[in-house]
């Protein structure tokens, strides 16, 4: 690779050279502890909005800010990637990230601070993510195969994470929000450290916010952008709907959190096998998860009870496993055969868009009095949409059959 596109950490950081982690343990470390942060606190920002605000129409358009921010800040994100490197773009996410957080531990006292909140975290999304999925796709692709990768990440996450959302609802139940926001924080600055520190940075790859655009409105390319909008769909109603709907039920906070942990903590038990199955025997698997997770969604707002919540989240967190696992692979993939950083950056904006554009369908359906039975339904929808991942990557592994050049692919 030339000087010129690698800028290796002992060119800035020469103190960290002897430290440096190799293959993809920066990233592994990195999601050990920005999962643990963010999973303290990432079921209860909902309710934490609902808390400061009385009202639902609030709470989706905190999400509707939050996503619109993003979706402008993704271009940003991407020229500023491919100016500075991945590392320096990594540090701002984590800057930005650090920023979020302050607010709403301000936001407690003073919640016009909440919708500034939600535009930084819009803004931390793409500077933090790209980093994050460009680096895995560039050390991978030697293997050409994502499926072990993306069930190695998911198995850190989930065991570092496993115990967290219980560990929140605690901490909120007796020293309450701010105290749950502070120790998020300084768990997000811990997280920055493996990133800086691996063997892996790259600055100079291609990017061209035309051809963004292309991807994104490409007719060939339709499947793939359904099935990221498809996702967005699902994981608002399973991020922010569900949440609300069991803290409405009175399950507590504490409750709440200790339904997550168990249930991510049984979900680990398929994660490594999915992620085999995947690499040996493609992406068919995933139709199992979706037919049950579709039905689940469907069901979900007839439940009433803390024990049916904890057996449905945890049978939707391992069937999750069987979604996931192939999708990321499925985009990992097609990410490798194409512009990497220009597709990524297509890839942000289409998730936002979609989730933008259903959080204000959100915010009209509480107005006008929608039932959940409806808005769950939307969130099986988005579920099976998801499938079309499928004839995506498919239709581009015969549209793209070269190997790309490390060296000068974006």
């Amino acid at each position: 690779m030339s000087g010129r596109s690698l800028l290796h950490h002992q060119v800035w950081l020469k103190c960290l050279y002897k430290l440096r982690l190799k293959n993809l343990w920066g990233i592994y470390l990195h999601a050990c502890f920005r999962n643990l942060g963010m999973s303290l606190i990432g079921i209860f920002i909902p309710i934490y909005v609902y808390q400061l605000t009385g009202s639902f129409l609030w709470v989706f358009l905190f999400y509707l800010i939050y996503h619109a921010s993003d979706v402008l800040t993704a271009p940003l994100a991407g020229w500023f990637m491919r100016r500075f490197g991945v590392d320096k773009t990594a540090i701002v996410g984590t800057f930005l990230r650090v920023l979020f957080l302050y607010l709403m531990i301000l936001a407690k006292d003073q919640p016009d601070l909440l919708n500034p909140a939600a535009i930084i975290w819009g803004m931390t999304i793409p500077f933090a993510w790209l980093p994050y999925h460009y680096t895995i796709v560039a050390e991978e692709e030697k293997y050409g195969k994502f499926g072990s990768a993306v069930a190695k990440i998911a198995i850190i996450e989930k065991i570092t994470a496993a115990l967290a959302p219980f560990i929140g609802g605690l901490i909120i139940y007796f020293s309450g929000f701010k105290a749950l926001y502070g120790v998020g924080l300084m768990i997000v600055v811990i997280s920055l450290i493996p990133m800086l520190i691996d063997s892996f940075d790259r600055r100079g790859m291609r990017f061209d916010f035309d051809k963004v655009i292309t991807e994104i409105f490409n007719p060939k390319l339709w499947p793939i952008t359904l099935s990221l909008a498809g996702s967005s769909l699902e994981e608002k109603v399973y991020n922010v709907l569900r949440p609300l709907i069991m803290y409405v039920g009175l399950i507590t906070v504490a409750q709440l959190g200790g339904i997550e942990s168990i249930s991510t903590i049984l979900s680990l038990i398929i994660t490594w096998w999915a992620g085999q199955w995947v690499d040996k025997k493609g992406f068919g698997i995933m139709k199992i998860g979706v037919a049950v997770n579709a039905l689940g969604l469907l069901l979900f707002p007839f439940l009433h009870q803390g024990w049916a919540f904890l057996i449905f989240n945890s049978i939707y967190l391992i069937v999750s496993v069987l979604v996931w696992t192939p999708f990321n692979t499925a985009i990992y993939e097609y990410a490798c055969k194409n512009r990497r950083l220009e597709f990524f950056v297509a890839r942000e904006i289409i998730l936002n868009s979609a989730a933008a554009l259903f959080c204000a369908l959100l915010f009209l359906g509480f107005w006008q009095h929608f039932s959940w039975q409806v808005l769950f339904g939307i969130g099986s929808l988005g579920l099976i949409m998801c499938l079309a991942i499928i004839k995506g990557v498919s239709h581009a592994q015969s549209e793209y059959k070269f190997k790309v050049n490390p060296a000068t692919s974006g």
